[in-house]
């Protein structure tokens, strides 16, 4: 049996909620299937590993840190445990299809008098809700397409794309966090060909990120001080 070519997915996920996350309970510890490895938490007591860079952290900047941090786990987990491009393809079809025909049936004329049950249903103060909703629908009929178009391109253009887009997303978020924090564009380290390059507060910003943050299997270039330091000056350079 040939095998089949394994997607490095370029933001492509292929997720499920097991669980429901009750409302008090903070993002990052729900039972989240990322191509179906479970979510995990992000290292308990990450803020503080965090604040200890920075004099103060309000809630919201907390909260843009924390949604960054996760969007990076999953970014890992995607390319730690592909999926192939024959499920994704095909997911994508079933999805596309599926929308399209709510989107035909919706244009019926029986589709009237069921869409005037289902709203019936709804409680009279949300029953202008209906026309939001058709709107949504084909808005993801159409988002849906052009992601199968878009995953049809990438398997035509080959199986090796964007493994290292998680930590440029990543440094490329830090990074503009800390310029609006600071105020200043951040710097990687000096020395860099040395042993011990100095880190700068960037780079010590973005280990403790790794470290105090990042479940332990997902952390990248964490070898030493120095290899992390000329991980990020790489994205700098780039970003320049």
């Amino acid at each position: 049996m040939p095998c089949k070519k394994r997607l490095s997915p370029d933001q492509t996920v292929h997720g499920t909620i097991s669980l429901p996350r009750p409302p008090e309970h903070p993002p990052g510890l729900i039972t989240w299937l990322v191509n179906g490895v479970a979510f995990p938490s992000l290292c308990e007591g990450w803020e503080k590993a965090i604040v200890k860079v920075f004099d103060t952290l309000t809630d919201n900047e907390l909260n843009f840190l924390r949604a960054v941090i996760i969007h990076y786990v999953v970014g890992r987990l995607i390319v730690t445990n592909p999926i192939t491009w024959d499920d994704l393809i095909s997911g994508l079809e079933s999805t596309a299809q599926a929308l399209e025909s709510l989107i035909d049936g919706a244009n019926e004329p029986a589709a009237v008098a069921i869409w005037q049950r289902i709203l019936n249903e709804l409680p009279p103060d949300r029953r202008k809700e209906l026309d939001t909703v058709a709107g949504t629908f084909l808005g993801l009929s159409q988002a849906a397409t052009a992601a199968l178009q878009r995953a049809r391109d990438e398997h035509a253009a080959g199986p090796d794309r964007a493994y290292d887009r998680p930590w440029i997303d990543l440094i490329t978020a830090l990074a503009g966090f800390c310029k609006s924090k600071t105020g200043t564009p951040p710097t990687a380290a000096k020395g860099l060909n040395e042993k011990n390059p100095k880190a700068s507060p960037f780079v010590e910003f973005v280990s403790a990120v790794m470290w105090g943050a990042v479940p332990r299997d997902l952390r990248e270039h964490v070898a030493s001080r120095a290899a992390i330091a000329k991980a990020v000056s790489q994205v700098l350079s780039v970003m320049r």
